[in-house]
Order: structure tokens, then C-alpha cells, then sequence
């Protein structure tokens, strides 16, 4: 279902020379905010609200490539149903299949308070199986006005149950990496990724980045604020127990590919999702996780 009386447009995604890609996307302009969705991954891309006359909240690498299949470096994209590597087999997507297949467009609604609300599905189909062989229905609901919130819905379509993790891989637009402070992981503790898994506990009452940063927390509180420059970046996510930070700083962007050298300056990842632990979700039983993004001036 499409409400044709709203301000939206299915076009190609553009790349930085402004040449139309392969890509799908959605672009929503209302009274609240500029929003980009990508059919492939239901991501969004951009996200911009006209409150305070903020601007982008969300980061996109000048270095993507745009090709079908290809994971897109940045905006929000979706691990699931694992997080990083697969935990067996080497030759599996890392974070998952999710970010690199398309989705399909369930509905586009418009509401005078909430603004427009997206609705995308990814189902159990040949490419799924390849690497999960289960059934089931995937959908994302994007609700941009003048906060962003995304709502995932996983049912178990199978005859047994399964296991997954996920995360909502959120780059955040930020003016420098030196100069943030993040508010919100105190007295938590974290695995370092850097340091073999080390476990360790967030002592400091708020945290900085000055070095390359890969960080799981694995029950956090579910509220966090970026403090930027001009202005503060709201996550409340309680019902995601875990939050990833990071950044790969000087070193690990060279080996990246997709990211401009001098790119990691200007953005921070917090990841809210179910990190570590699995979730185990039982035949015929739907679960659903949530998150808020916002800004405000500081």
C-alpha cells in the first residue's frame, strides 16, 4: 500500500558523479526531514531533520562503489543473523546476508504528527538458505519525522527454532572523532576486540575515542548520547541489550577500501543490537527490537 499524497519518489541511487547506479531507493521529503532508503539491505542511507536546522545524522563513504550485492559503507546498515564473521564458515558474508539482498516494499503511510512510515520485508528465499536454512519473515519499519526510528520483526516461519544475532550498524555523522564524547556506557563492562576479547569494565564516566576503537558491550543500558560539536546525538534502544562502538582510526581505514583516508574523523559507530549471546526464537514466534535516533543542539 502506497498513500500517493505524500512527497515520495523511487528513483536510482546516484554515485558522487552524480551518475545513476543499479541501486533502488526511496526518498521521503516531508515537514520534518529529508530521508534516503535503500531497497538493498532496507537501509537507510540519509537522514536529515529540519528541526534546529540540524544537519545529516547519518554518514555515507564518498568511496562506495554502489554495485548490486556489495555491501553500502554507511547510514544504518543490518548485520543479521550473525554479527562480524561467521562463526564456522570463513567464506560467509561477514555481518550477515541481510545488508546485501534487496527487500521488498510492503507499504509507504504518511501521518501528520509521526511522518512518513516505510515498511520493507526480506522473506526465506534460494540466497537466504544458502547460508540459513530456516524460514522466516524479516521486516523493517522506518518512521521518519523529526526523530528516526526503525522497528525489525523476525518470525520463526520454520518447524524448529533458531538462533541470531543482530545489530543495527549506525554510522553517526560527527564534525571531529577527537573532540566527541559519548555519554551512556559507564561502569559497563566490554570485550576489547582489539586486545583478543579482553574483557574489561567502562570505569570512566564518559568516553572518548583517540585511538582505533572496536568495543562490545554486551548489556548495556540502551540510552546513549553523542556529544558533537554543535550538538548532542540521542540512541535509546532498551530493547537492544548490547551496543558496539567503533572507529578504525588511521591504520585500518588504509586497509578498508571503501573509506576515504582522512574519513574516519568524521564518523562514530554505535551499534545497538543482541551482540554475543544468541537469541533463540521458537517455531511460530515473532520478536521485535527497536531504536530512536534524534538531535538536538548543544
Amino acid at each position: 500500500m502506497i498513500n500517493h499524497n505524500t512527497n515520495v519518489q523511487f528513483k536510482k541511487l546516484l554515485n558522487t558523479k552524480g551518475e545513476e547506479t543499479d541501486l533502488d531507493i526511496i526518498e521521503i521529503q516531508n515537514v520534518f526531514c529529508h530521508a534516503q532508503i535503500c531497497l538493498q539491505g532496507g537501509q537507510i542511507l540519509h537522514y536529515q531533520a529540519y528541526k534546529n536546522a540540524d544537519s545529516a545524522l547519518l554518514w555515507l563513504s564518498e568511496q562506495n562503489s554502489f554495485v548490486p550485492g556489495k555491501a553500502i559503507r554507511g547510514g544504518i546498515p543490518l548485520c543479521f543473523p550473525w554479527f562480524g564473521k561467521h562463526a564456522e564458515y570463513a567464506d560467509y558474508p561477514s555481518h550477515g546476508f541481510a545488508r546485501n539482498l534487496n527487500w521488498e516494499l510492503v507499504s509507504v503511510t504518511f501521518d501528520e504528527v509521526l511522518g512518513h512510515q516505510i515498511i520493507l520485508e526480506l522473506t526465506a528465499n534460494e540466497q537466504t538458505r544458502r547460508y540459513w536454512d530456516y524460514a522466516f519473515r524479516l521486516q523493517m519499519c522506518l518512521t521518519c519525522g523529526e526523530e528516526l526510528t526503525l522497528v525489525m520483526q523476525l518470525s520463526n516461519l520454520d518447524q524448529q527454532a533458531f538462533a541470531f544475532n543482530f545489530a543495527w550498524h549506525s554510522y553517526f555523522a560527527i564534525a571531529d572523532i577527537h573532540a566527541i564524547v559519548i555519554d551512556g556506557l559507564s561502569q559497563t563492562p566490554f570485550i576489547d576486540q582489539l586486545r583478543g576479547d579482553t574483557a574489561l569494565l567502562q570505569e570512566q564516566a564518559n568516553t572518548s575515542i583517540q585511538q582505533e576503537t572496536d568495543r562490545i558491550y554486551p548489556k548495556a543500558g540502551g540510552h546513549y548520547q553523542i556529544f558533537d560539536q554543535n550538538r548532542v546525538i540521542s540512541i535509546d534502544s532498551p530493547s537492544c541489550p548490547s551496543v558496539v562502538l567503533w572507529n578504525p582510526w588511521i591504520e585500518k581505514t588504509q586497509r578498508l577500501g571503501d573509506v576515504a583516508e582522512d574519513a574516519w574523523q568524521k564518523f562514530v559507530c554505535l551499534e545497538c543490537g543482541q551482540i554475543g549471546e544468541t537469541v533463540q526464537l521458537a517455531a511460530g514466534q515473532t520478536i521485535q527490537f527497536q531504536q530512536t535516533l534524534s538531535s538536538s543542539k548543544r
